[in-house]
Formats: C-alpha cells, sequence, structure tokens
C-alpha cells in the first residue's frame, strides 16, 4: 500500500519511514529465525509446584480414588445422573456462606 507522505505531519511522517526501514530490515519467512541465547539468570519456577501437585495426589485417600474412578465410569457410560435438587441447595448453601 503507497502512503502519500504530503499529507503526513512530520512525526508521522517520520514514523512512516522508521516502519518502511524496519519492514525492510525484517528477516524473510525462509530464513529461520534465531532465537536469543538464554541467559544465565533465566529460569523457570515449575519443578517445585510440580513435585508439591505429585506429592498431593499420591497423598490422595485410596477411597476417594476409588470413588472418583466410580464416578467417572458411570459418566462415561451415561448412567450418572445429577440429583438437580441436592446441587442447587448446595449452590445456594455455598453462597450465602460467602468466600472462604
Amino acid at each position: 500500500m503507497k502512503i502519500n507522505e504530503a499529507y503526513l505531519s512530520g512525526a508521522a511522517a517520520s514514523q512512516l519511514q522508521q516502519t518502511q526501514q524496519t519492514a525492510g530490515a525484517a528477516p524473510s519467512r525462509s530464513e529461520p529465525s534465531q532465537k536469543p541465547a538464554a541467559s544465565p539468570a533465566d529460569s523457570v519456577g515449575l519443578s517445585e509446584l510440580s513435585v508439591r501437585l505429585l506429592e498431593l495426589s499420591r497423598a490422595e485417600p485410596p477411597e476417594r480414588a476409588a470413588r472418583l474412578e466410580r464416578l467417572a465410569a458411570e459418566v462415561r457410560s451415561g448412567r450418572y445422573q445429577v440429583d438437580s435438587l441436592a446441587l442447587s441447595r448446595r449452590l445456594i448453601d455455598d453462597a450465602l456462606e460467602g468466600p472462604p
């Protein structure tokens, strides 16, 4: 798209020139992009969280795991029925209690 520079203010014209220069200097899509090297200070803090989550999943009582597996099997087979009255009462009770 061609923009007529005669109608641009001084600041807009300089920004257009910078944009055109940057666009001309941009690498083509066929060239592989080079990622900047990671500095020694770069780090990811997920390892502690993932270890803690793994510990919590292993600490789950076997009764709860069995119940969840049974519920999952009922949902997969289409036999699980939601008690809408009990669900609505629980939602209202939780809402009335407010935040924990």
